[in-house]
């Protein structure tokens, strides 16, 4: 939900800035960032629990889409986007991973199922919502994505505390 109300808010700060044609070097900057940060990723991987990882990368999210907030403008959104967007690609292959880590193997394509389904949801929401906030101005689309990010994040610290999924 958080990363879609983020390209509400670039479009948003688009067009503030009377630049449209921006948004999509900004949105660009982004997704170097996610690009990289999966391709280290994929590199190092994960040793620590799911559950913390995913919060973890998701509080990094918050905290981009919050600076952003905070600051406005074109060039600071692409400079702290394409860092923050370094935990992007890393969320999703711990999400994924989260749920093969908890549930018994037959119910692994299910629940994968269940995460996109997640994913998509809550963008559609995000966007929703941002749209309705970006009225009110530019950056309070990244005030909501960073709202977002961080209650994501809250409820993968209590993914991670909960038992596993029962086997039988």
């Amino acid at each position: 939900a958080g990363s879609a109300a983020v390209f509400v808010g670039i479009a948003a700060l688009a067009d503030r800035a009377g630049r449209p044609g921006l948004a999509g070097l900004v949105e660009a900057a982004l997704a170097v960032g996610a690009v990289t940060g999966g391709l280290l990723w994929a590199r190092h991987g994960r040793s620590r629990p799911a559950g913390l990882v995913l919060a973890v990368l998701l509080v990094a999210l918050a905290l981009a889409q919050g600076i952003v907030a905070l600051a406005g403008g074109l060039l600071v959104a692409a400079v702290v986007l394409a860092v923050g967007g370094l935990a992007t690609s890393p969320v999703f292959v711990v999400a994924y991973a989260a749920v093969d880590d908890r549930v018994p193997a037959a119910r692994r394509t299910e629940m994968s199922t269940w995460v996109n389904v997640g994913v998509n949801g809550g963008s559609a929401l995000g966007t929703a919502l941002a749209g309705l906030v970006a009225a009110g101005g530019a950056t309070l689309p990244f005030a909501l994505a960073a709202v977002l990010s961080a209650g994501a994040a809250g409820a993968a610290m209590v993914w991670g505390r909960m038992s596993p999924w029962p086997s039988t």
